[in-house]
């Protein structure tokens, strides 16, 4: 007799409510195992770190490690070993915490001070290059004072050259006018003083040659050799008025030539003073030359050096920057991993150590149908 429809419907809906319940099991026991995978894997982050904690001794390490296994317990269901236990890891864990932020520090200041000494290494370079392209000035400066010293020599050579052209020159005519002199005084003592004491007449002979620069009147010169052929005693009156007068001629023609001699004189002593003027003129200026000369070797020997010292600033400046950069690099990555610490262990840490049953059990899920 088939069953009424209403039994069999119960019976269905009782078969759906097991089917419903084991579904639920299911669910709890999969929920269960991912919450026990995750604890593992965040208990794990504290336990490698723990073992990486590596100023401690291993024996250390490993009671930290076990200790750390009791954060899997709630914290309000802790006996006070485990409690003890897990202060202990969080007392490492501070000390870890502080020993990074005491090497960050430290890095910080050491990448700081690296930095200052860039820049007191740029700075050198900057004051080496100043001084580098004032030695190049320097040098030119002297360079041109050299150069100008050179063009003043030669023109003190020169002029001291053209000093003594000229001295040599009055010299000459200071000779010629002495040996007019002497060759007139000789053929006025020979040829018309000695012959005219004798009683004779002058040799007109010999006096001819000078009779032009005697410049006597014509008149006179017409009759003079006439009457130098006459003794004393045969001459006319007429006749001893052209001795006289060539006498007279003599005299003012010596005279002349003596006056004409000390002039030159004059003019030699003029000449030699004003060659020793520009030769110690020369000599001044040569000395000055000499000086620029060394000046210039020196400058030359300072561009060298202030050069090299530029060179080593540079070089010692380039050298730290590469320091700088992995210095730097290597305080990012402290930060870095400080971060990584204080976000993924620490805060697992503090996490698991401060939760209590309650949490444990909703992130577990449902307790069961």
């Amino acid at each position: 007799m088939p069953l009424p429809k209403g039994k069999r419907v119960v019976a269905v809906s009782t078969h759906a409510g097991d089917e419903g319940a084991a579904e639920a099991k299911k669910a709890r026991i999969e929920a269960d195992s991912t919450h026990l995978g995750k604890e593992r894997v965040r208990l794990a982050s504290i336990t490698d770190t723990l073992q990486n904690f590596v100023h401690l001794p291993q024996t250390c390490r490993t009671i930290l490690k076990a200790h750390a296994k009791s954060l899997s317990t709630p914290s309000d269901l802790r006996h006070a070993v485990q409690t003890a236990g897990v202060e202990m890891v969080g007392e490492t864990f501070r000390e870890l915490q502080e020993k990074m932020q005491s090497a960050i520090a430290d890095q910080a200041k050491h990448v700081s001070e690296l930095e200052a000494s860039n820049q007191e290494a740029l700075a050198c370079v900057q004051a080496a290059e100043a001084a580098s392209q004032a030695s190049v000035e320097a040098q030119k400066a002297k360079a041109s004072e050299l150069e100008q010293a050179a063009e003043q020599v030669q023109a003190a050579e020169k002029a001291v050259a053209e000093k003594k052209a000229a001295e040599e020159s009055v010299r000459q005519d200071f000779s010629a006018l002495r040996t007019a002199k002497t060759e007139m005084e000789a053929l006025y003592e020979e040829h018309f003083q000695k012959p005219m004491a004798n009683g004779e007449g002058p040799n007109y002979a010999g006096l001819q040659p000078s009779l032009e620069k005697l410049r006597l009147e014509a008149s006179l010169t017409n009759a003079l050799q006439a009457t130098c052929e006459k003794k004393k005693e045969e001459r006319a009156p007429f006749e001893d008025l052209v001795l006289t007068e060539l006498q007279k001629a003599f005299e003012r023609e010596v005279t002349a030539l003596t006056e004409a001699v000390a002039s030159k004189t004059t003019e030699v002593t003029t000449a030699e003073a004003a060659v020793a003027v520009e030769a110690s003129t020369l000599q001044a200026l040569k000395f000055v030359a000499e000086a620029a000369a060394k000046a210039v070797e020196v400058a030359k020997t300072e561009v060298t050096e202030a050069a090299k010292k530029l060179g080593t600033a540079q070089t010692a400046a380039d050298a730290l920057i590469p320091t700088i950069r992995d210095e730097s690099e290597k305080h990012a990555a402290m930060n870095r991993e400080m971060n990584n610490f204080e976000v993924g262990p620490l805060a697992t840490f503090t996490e698991m150590r401060d939760k209590v049953i309650s949490e444990v059990s909703g992130e577990a899920g449902p307790a069961g149908a």
